[in-house]
């Protein structure tokens, strides 16, 4: 009879901590997008300051951008941008990664998430 009881908290105890890794996973991923794209837009940055040449970077498949919808950012020879926001559409975290048009300098924050 112990033991059965001892099994039975042993199971609750194992439900909750999965429950737990898989509220998480959707964070993960959308914060995993969000370094990715992060990375590609410093990298564009970096690459147009040193080529001397504007280089565009692409709204990653699946979410928007913008300005007026635009699905591309350009970064220019002197460090500025054409500015606006990649959203990532999570369900559950819902990002925006922002690039300042002037200075081209790249933000990441949590959207407002309608539900």
């Amino acid at each position: 009879m112990e033991l059965l009881a001892v099994l039975t908290i042993l199971a609750l105890a194992t439900g909750l901590f999965v429950t737990q890794i898989g509220a998480g996973t959707g964070r993960a991923s959308a914060q995993q997008l969000a370094t990715k794209l992060t990375g590609e837009l410093q990298e564009a940055r970096r690459k147009a300051i040193a080529s001397g040449i504007a280089v565009p970077v692409a709204s990653p498949s699946g979410q928007t951008g913008s300005p007026k919808g635009d699905t591309k950012i350009w970064f220019f020879p002197d460090g500025s941008s054409s500015g606006g926001t990649f959203a990532i559409a999570d369900p559950k975290w819902p990002m925006n990664i922002s690039v300042e048009p002037f200075i081209g300098t790249i933000s990441i924050t949590r959207a407002a998430n309608d539900r």
